[in-house]
């Protein structure tokens, strides 16, 4: 009579399905869309509002050499210096548009199993708390809300469950 090898004898292994998204996840990847909607949203509403300020309406742009030339006719009039405003504009535009995609980016990816969104969220988050400690140094108190909602999303990507979930 054959015996089967007893490597074989149990059947081929069960197949474990990975654990499911906790929900201090889902809420960070939550709050970081909504946090990404708003950055672009103000970066959006930003140049609009410039635009608006210098006489520009969006139809009326055909090209940007258009939108440069009256922004730089606007600060000739104003008496402002074109170099310091373009930084001003910049900043302005250029912070909340790009951390808005990132973060956007980072809340799309941060349901994929792996060890380097944990350590992508915590860094971006850090470099954000930062920005609003920075600013809680100018007196701004409305920096308190965003920096407790970044420290709160490190301590959700950090917890226990979350970090199961991306070991899984």
């Amino acid at each position: 009579m054959y015996t089967p090898h007893p490597q074989y004898a149990y059947g081929p292994a069960v197949r474990q399905e990975p654990p499911p998204i906790p929900g201090g996840v889902t809420a960070v990847r939550v709050l970081m869309f909504l946090g990404g909607c708003l950055g672009v949203l103000t970066a959006l509403a930003v140049a609009v509002l410039l635009g608006a300020v210098m006489g520009m309406s969006p139809g009326e742009v055909s090209n940007l050499s258009d939108a440069q030339r009256v922004a730089l006719e606007f600060m000739a009039d104003e008496g402002m210096d074109p170099e310091v405003m373009a930084v001003v504009i910049g900043l302005f535009i250029g912070v909340p548009g790009v951390t808005g995609l990132a973060s956007l980016f980072l809340s799309a990816a941060a349901g994929r199993r792996s060890r380097m969104w944990p350590v992508c969220i915590v860094l971006f988050q850090a470099l954000l708390a930062l920005g609003y400690l920075v600013n809680l140094l100018f007196l701004n108190l409305l920096a308190l809300v965003p920096l407790a909602l970044c420290v709160l999303k490190i301590c959700l990507v950090c917890g226990p469950r979350a970090r199961a979930y991306y070991a899984s």
